[in-house]
Formats: C-alpha cells, structure tokens, sequence
C-alpha cells in the first residue's frame, strides 16, 4: 500500500506522517521544478534569473540556495 502520492512502498514518508497528524501536506513547488526544468534543458541563466527573483521573495524558502548553487555550477561561476 501506497502511503502518499510518491512511488514508493513505504510507511516511513513525511507526507504520510503530516497527513496521520492532520497537517496541511505542502503542495509541490512549481517555480522551483520549473527552474529545474530550465537547468536540464541547459537554460542555466533562465533558471538563475527565475531563482534568484524567488530567493528575493522568500529568503528562507527550502531549496531555493541550493538550486543557486547547482546552476551557478552549471554555468561555470563559482
């Protein structure tokens, strides 16, 4: 049995957990998979710019850094 939206066969899932607690799961985050869209397809700048502005937004947003991180790799800044 399948304990949340994810693939694995698990009892362990956070989502599984915060659901059991009645939390509110949080929803995906579709500017952060847009940008890693933008960096598989090679758009590093594009992924950065989009990063950026939603680090300007949300300083303390889970991820947002590192994603910086890995597409400042990726164009060769350091």
């Amino acid at each position: 049995m399948r304990c949340c939206r994810c693939e694995h066969r698990h009892y362990g899932c956070v989502e599984a957990r915060f659901r059991a607690a009645g939390c509110i799961v949080a929803r995906r985050d579709s500017s952060l998979e847009q940008a890693t869209l933008l960096m598989q397809q090679g758009k590093n700048d594009e992924a950065l710019a989009l990063l950026e502005s939603i680090a300007a937004g949300e300083p303390a947003r889970r991820g947002v850094l590192r994603q910086i991180g890995i597409a400042n790799y990726r164009k060769g800044d350091s």
